[in-house]
């Protein structure tokens, strides 16, 4: 059975919990890069006080994940574009570790 979202599937998993990374959503491989979305996630929601994704329940919330549509934003642009990179729903297109943590480091300092 999948979940059906605009032009995308989402495969079933054992359990979907909110802070997965797309690619394990769709039933991928993980990745380095699956860390750092999670990692944005949580920082979105510090940032913010909310998940960054509307929907009622979790596979709503997947589902926005997946189109990338993001209801959130922060008062401060620097952080917010910090999260957007990683928030790609393309690994490939994810901020890597090393640089989110440079970032994230320049916007603290």
């Amino acid at each position: 059975m999948f979940l059906r979202g605009a032009e995308r599937d989402v495969a079933p998993v054992p359990y979907l919990d909110a802070y997965l990374s797309p690619e394990l959503i769709r039933g991928e491989r993980e990745a380095p890069v699956s860390d750092v979305y999670v990692l944005c996630l949580v920082l979105a929601k510090l940032a913010t006080g909310r998940f960054p994704f509307a929907g009622n329940g979790v596979v709503e919330q997947a589902l926005a994940m997946m189109e990338e549509k993001r209801v959130w934003w922060t008062a401060d642009r620097e952080l917010g574009a910090i999260l957007a990179g990683g928030l790609a729903v393309d690994p490939a297109r994810r901020t890597p570790l090393s640089l989110l943590a440079a970032q994230l480091g320049r916007l603290s300092g």
